[in-house]
């Protein structure tokens, strides 16, 4: 189902360009983009990063495409995006200290460093070659030409692609019957109440998506005080009880805690947790 609603888009440029041509096809999809957005944002669902660089994209090449009348600034859009997206799985290990694949995927699988690496990288060149495709296409054929292969060609190589990854990665799949329960236990830094309030929701929001998936066991914070409301003497830390599938998700999800992005946390530890009572 998300796969064709993130598909929504093209499949109307797609349809619009049969119907009307490139620019009611552009104009069509400007204004697909923006309502995905805004569905999402009326419906209090998170929108993805991808979304909102897509939407980003189509606003200035599509923006362009009808201004000038000129279809080429278009045509760069599907090379733009994939670009932007090598250049962030890239340049985010190096700069943030982050696999971007690995964030996405390790509540899933479980691999060695080296292996997350090379698959983080397999995707920079996938994208970096879908780009380059793009442009060929572009420069070499004709519109119609390249319309249908921005939707069946590029969709295609995409879907081969995945599954070509999801055989050689099948292996390291890790089952729902293998998950268990570790503790995220994290002590706050001194005066941290008004970091925590600027990152509150952001935090709740992750909490609300495991509580969502039943994951989530248990999850508060330490007043600092023997009181239920510790007003502004604030919280000492955090404890969330939750389900993944290795220790390695879980320390993972927890360097990823808005909080610990906030610099609301001190100090952060993981361990498992063995769920007794109540049954």
């Amino acid at each position: 189902m998300k796969f064709l609603f993130d598909l929504f888009p093209i499949l109307l440029f797609f349809i619009a360009y049969k119907f009307g041509g490139i620019y009611v096809a552009t104009a069509v999809s400007i204004a697909a983009s923006a309502l995905q957005v805004a569905f999402l944002l009326l419906r209090r669902k998170k929108v993805d990063m991808m979304m909102w660089v897509s939407l980003g994209i189509i606003l200035v090449l599509g923006g362009a495409t009808l201004v000038s009348h000129d279809e080429n600034f278009i045509k760069w859009k599907p090379t733009a995006l994939y670009w932007i997206f090598a250049s962030a799985l890239l340049l985010s290990p190096i700069f943030f200290k982050k696999n971007i694949i690995r964030s996405m995927l390790a509540e899933k699988i479980v691999l060695p460093e080296t292996t997350w690496r090379k698959l983080n990288l397999s995707w920079v060149a996938f994208f970096i070659a879908m780009g380059v495709v793009n442009r060929y296409v572009a420069l070499n054929y004709s519109t119609y030409v390249w319309v249908n292969f921005k939707l069946f060609g590029a969709t295609a190589m995409m879907f081969t692609f995945i599954v070509a990854q999801s055989l050689v990665l099948n292996k390291f799949l890790i089952t729902k019957n293998m998950t268990s329960w570790y503790a995220i236990i994290s002590d706050d830094i001194t005066d941290s109440l008004s970091r925590r309030a600027d990152a509150r929701s952001a935090h709740l929001a992750r909490l609300t998506e495991l509580q969502e998936a039943g994951r989530l066991l248990l999850a508060g914070p330490f007043p600092a005080i023997d009181s239920v409301d510790p007003g502004q003497a604030g919280f000492s830390g955090s404890l969330v009880v939750a389900e993944f599938d290795s220790l390695d998700a879980a320390q993972i999800w927890a360097d990823n805690d808005p909080y610990v992005h906030a610099g609301v946390y001190a100090q952060v530890r993981v361990k498992p947790f063995r769920k007794v009572l109540p049954l």
